[in-house]
């Protein structure tokens, strides 16, 4: 009988130690939960800073690059255009000495040449379909040109002395840029003009080169 009794002691004893036991790992976990809980939560905050540090500077990036890409196209623009007057102005003007004392009309590949007056005075691309009028003044020196797109003005070029100085670029008749060219021909000042939807001039942006 008193074998029978330590023995149930002994088995109570370890069911209450399995208890505790239980309970304290039940406890453990959960204060090891808080604990990760917390930490996950710590670590989460500290790096939503970065992460909107992270977007600001792609977002500034982002930015920079379209910018940087409007300043390109802008500037090619002004290359191309550059290029496009300095040719036109120098074949007037190689054809004119070629012209001498004929009045004719003459055709190649690329252009279909009027001449009056010992002087080109219409000029037609056959490529872009682009008819340029070529205007003296009464010392027969050329002053100015108007190029039109399918009768409507798209530029026009003046000189001084022989000299490219000013050119003008339109759209559907308003002015859109204006350029200004230094003694070498090089442009060394646009000017964009800007529209209301109802083409109304609203205001300017100037570039000094």
């Amino acid at each position: 009988m008193e074998v029978f009794v330590i023995v149930a002691l002994s088995i109570v004893i370890q069911l209450i130690i399995l208890i505790i036991g239980l309970r304290q790992y039940k406890l453990y976990k959960q204060e090891t939960k808080q604990m990760v809980d917390q930490t996950s939560e710590q670590l989460l905050n500290s790096l939503n800073p970065i992460q909107e540090t992270l977007e600001k500077n792609i977002l500034n990036i982002n930015n920079n690059m379209a910018d940087l890409k409007n300043e390109f196209a802008n500037n090619m623009h002004t290359i191309i255009k550059q290029i496009g007057n300095l040719q036109l102005a120098n074949y007037i003007d190689f054809a004119n000495e070629i012209h001498k004392s004929k009045d004719y009309t003459y055709e190649d590949e690329n252009f279909i040449q009027d001449v009056g007056h010992c002087k080109i005075v219409k000029i037609k691309d056959k490529k872009s379909g682009e008819v340029t009028h070529v205007y003296y003044d009464h010392q027969g020196n050329k002053s100015h040109t108007e190029t039109f797109t399918n009768e409507i003005l798209k530029y026009s070029m003046m000189y001084d002395n022989k000299k490219l100085v000013k050119g003008f670029e339109y759209l559907d008749g308003d002015v859109i840029f204006e350029y200004e060219y230094n003694e070498a021909g090089e442009i060394i000042n646009k000017t964009e003009y800007l529209y209301s939807p109802d083409r109304v001039l609203e205001k300017t942006l100037e570039t000094i080169y």
